[in-house]
């Protein structure tokens, strides 16, 4: 992916330079053709003057003196005009030349932001890594605060809860004062951040993003974008409608989308603590085998596809992406700096226009519209305001 932005960007960049190049050469030998002609006519004026004056033609020959002293101010100004042209050629040419080293260096240092950002969240989101090699779950206090993305509470080394599996569990019952917890949890995200959380702090995001960077013959999802609505049908019949209606003694609803759809618990719970617990590999029966075919599925469909489980199944992007048009972190067009080339909407791996809706639901902030935009016309706003350095970037430019 890094490699396929930053050659065709390269190539953008060197062109208009050796275009410059061509259009001093052209200038040039433009120049050397004129002052050829000019001088021409002027030793042709100045040997018609001296064989007049020679003829005692004084006055016939002034005329002539005159032609030669226009002609010699023509070619000066020539000459200035010229070097004043390639003079603006160089700088336009080192202009460019400097655009093209900022983007190189804007693209490895987000390469770095997003690398740490990524490894931090699941680092603090999985931080009891030894619980894998024993078998068990951690079930401290730390346990009852949920994660911001998917991330199955049955993990051995999760240090937060699921907030789809607690919203599961509590949603059946206005009791549990939890229940409000969750659902605050989820506008404060949501209207913070958005689904930006799907692009860079979900562990089954960045798990998808690894299969999908597999060799092999990739796939275009533009023509089943009907399938995005499927993960919001998810959300109110799995994870909202069934959990009410089926409760236990106490209220508690039973997890549906946990229990039966969701690849993440089979990923991150089953498998761990099936092969670090006898007693729990025992256990295991159909459907574990039915919940191990999805991941496959998903796993597959991960090779071939951008983020399949992202875009149809995930019931927390559903939730996520209802604030994504009205969050505080979003992605703003400046329409006076687009050129319609739609480089953007080619490099979103998530089918969406990013000029006519930049801020669309399925947009998870992953930054790949902006490092495609050859006029800098795409930039994330925070709270309105956009990213200092980008705009310290575009008046270094300036000012050059």
């Amino acid at each position: 992916m890094k490699r396929s932005f930053i050659i065709p960007t390269l190539l953008t960049l060197l062109l208009p330079v050796q275009i410059i190049n061509a259009d001093v050469q052209s200038q040039n030998s433009v120049l050397r053709q004129h002052s050829i002609e000019i001088e021409g006519l002027i030793n042709n004026d100045i040997r018609k003057a001296d064989s007049l004056v020679k003829a005692g033609k004084p006055d016939e020959a002034l005329t002539y003196y005159k032609s030669s002293l226009k002609s010699k101010d023509s070619l000066y100004n020539l000459i200035t005009n010229s070097q004043m042209e390639e003079i603006l050629s160089l700088y336009n040419m080192d202009k460019l030349i400097l655009q093209r080293e900022q983007r190189r260096s804007m693209f490895h240092q987000a390469c770095l932001y997003i690398s740490v950002i990524i490894i931090l969240a699941l680092l603090l989101t999985n931080i009891h890594i030894p619980n894998l090699l024993k078998g068990k779950i951690y079930q401290g206090k730390i346990k009852t605060v949920c994660v911001p993305g998917l991330n199955c509470y049955s993990c051995p080394a999760a240090a937060g809860a699921c907030p789809i599996g607690a919203f599961q569990a509590v949603v059946g019952s206005s009791n549990f004062k939890f229940s409000y917890y969750i659902t605050g949890f989820f506008i404060l995200l949501g209207v913070t951040l958005g689904r930006f959380i799907c692009g860079f702090l979900c562990p089954f995001g960045w798990f998808q993003d690894l299969l999908h960077k597999i060799p092999g013959k990739k796939f275009s999802t533009a023509r089943l974008k009907p399938l995005r609505y499927l993960k919001y049908i998810i959300l109110i019949v799995f994870v909202i409608a069934l959990p009410m209606l089926v409760t236990n003694s106490i209220g508690m609803g039973d997890p549906f989308f946990c229990k039966y759809i969701c690849p993440q618990g089979v990923l991150e719970g089953a498998i761990p603590l099936s092969l670090g617990n006898s007693a729990i590999r025992s256990a295991l029966g159909r459907l574990f085998s039915f919940k191990c075919l999805i991941l496959i599925t998903v796993v597959v469909l991960s090779i071939l596809f951008y983020r399949p489980f992202c875009k149809w199944i995930c019931p927390l992007g559903a939730i996520y992406s209802l604030f994504n048009k009205i969050s505080f972190l979003n992605i703003k067009v400046e329409g006076s700096k687009c050129v319609g080339c739609n480089q953007c909407s080619k490099a979103c791996k998530m089918d969406i226009d990013v000029c006519k809706t930049p801020n669309h639901p399925e947009c998870i902030r992953c930054g790949a519209c902006i490092k495609a935009c050859p006029k800098d016309a795409i930039q994330y706003q925070f709270l309105g305001k956009t990213c200092p350095k980008k705009e310290q970037q575009q008046s270094t430019i300036t000012n050059r």
